[in-house]
């Protein structure tokens, strides 16, 4: 159960995610946050000594502690193929709900600094390095155990290029980014979709004799 201190240390963290994606870093103004979350802005500094460490912080809660989570998620009895789809669907939904959410992809864009920012190109970094990690520790399992074939490096770097993209372009679709060609079959919803995401993964476009 959360103490007083961890549920303000959230809510102050939560009203600086809406601030920095609306206004971008360093727009962004702590006194904007304070009162984005009901509080006087001295509050804010017995909790984070200045917007760097909040901006920090911020990261590791939305960006590298879902990935945690997801890992704790695993059953270590199942399958290799059942972790990584278990693994690849749970960061889909969680990617798609921020997508949905904060509607965080176009914010992004947007503010051209909220990707070049050393503190996001650091996150980022961790969480590719976590996300390969793991992937590629199943990976390996799968081959040693004669589950998978193949090099467990180029294995795993394909699969983080196509959900990768996969997220994306499911977003933009959804979006309305992008469209599918004229007559093309509307695009079936999400758990359909990556129901036939992992079967192509997993099986190939080969018609299976």
């Amino acid at each position: 159960m959360e103490t007083e201190h961890e549920q303000k240390k959230n809510l102050i963290i939560d009203a600086a995610f809406d601030i920095f994606l609306e206004k971008g870093y360093t727009n962004a103004k702590m006194a904007e946050v304070a009162a984005r979350a009901g509080l006087a802005k001295a509050t804010l500094y017995d909790y984070f000594d200045s917007k760097e460490s909040l901006f920090s912080d911020l990261l590791e809660s939305k960006a590298i502690q879902p990935y945690y989570s997801i890992l704790a998620q695993l059953d270590k009895t199942s399958t290799c193929e059942s972790r990584i789809r278990r693994f690849m669907g749970l960061e889909m939904d969680f990617l798609f709900n921020l997508f949905r959410e904060k509607n965080i992809l176009p914010a992004l864009l947007l503010h051209t600094e909220m990707i070049t920012n050393a503190s996001i190109a650091s996150a980022t970094h961790r969480i590719i390095q976590l996300k390969f990690r793991a992937l590629h520790a199943l990976v390996k399992e799968g081959v040693d155990s004669g589950e998978f074939f193949g090099d467990p490096a180029t294995a795993t770097a394909c699969l983080i290029g196509a959900s990768n993209f996969y997220t994306a372009c499911v977003f933009k679709l959804e979006s309305g980014c992008i469209e599918l060609p004229p007559g093309s079959p509307a695009f079936p919803e999400l758990p359909e979709s990556q129901t036939s995401f992992f079967e192509t993964v997993f099986n190939g476009l080969r018609v299976r004799k």
